[in-house]
């Protein structure tokens, strides 16, 4: 939009959003899926994870939150993984509607529910 300047932003509220599954794992890898693209199983270790959350990746992101998790807390007992299991999207991705902001949400909070974190 020609009349938004250089570091303007609309702020808008929308109804879109992104809806997952999550479960708690006993084997230590974080398993992605999504009807969008290729499900992915990762090791649950710092070097996995942030391997992934550098590339070029639908699930960057999600690597990113899952690594800084993994630096800062430890899952309780006889949990030592996460599946997260994208059901449905109606938050547009790649058109300045902060869906990657939303994925890092949904696995923050994921966490938090199922590790008990805070």
């Amino acid at each position: 939009h020609p009349e938004i300047h250089p570091g303007y932003a609309i702020v808008a509220g929308t109804r879109e959003g992104i809806y997952a599954d999550v479960d708690v794992l006993e084997e230590p890898v974080l398993k992605l899926a999504s009807p969008d693209c290729p499900t992915r199983t990762i090791e649950f270790n710092g070097t996995a994870l942030l391997e992934l959350a550098r590339a070029s990746d639908f699930w960057s992101y999600t690597a990113g939150v899952a690594y800084v998790t993994a630096l800062k807390f430890s899952p309780p007992e006889g949990a030592k993984g996460l599946r997260i299991t994208i059901k449905k999207t109606t938050l547009p991705v790649k058109r300045g509607l902060s869906s990657s902001a939303a994925i890092c949400v949904l696995v923050a909070r994921a966490f938090n529910n199922l590790w008990n974190l805070i």
